[in-house]
């Protein structure tokens, strides 16, 4: 029985660090997926204002 329970220990233990790992993971490949969105938008925002200051405005 004693047995048994440190084995089962073991395995859970073992199962907490993989479903740790397996977090730290998916929060990993999140960060970088929010870091390309923002480079993305950044690119398209810095693009943006590079065409509008080459357009002449129309003063009324």
């Amino acid at each position: 029985k004693i047995d048994d329970l440190t084995t089962s220990h073991i395995d859970q233990s073992e199962s907490e660090k993989l479903a740790q790992i397996d977090l730290v993971t998916n929060l990993a490949e999140l960060l970088a997926d929010l870091l390309t969105m923002y480079n993305s938008i950044a690119r398209a925002v810095r693009k943006n204002d590079a065409m509008r200051s080459r357009t002449p405005t129309l003063a009324i």
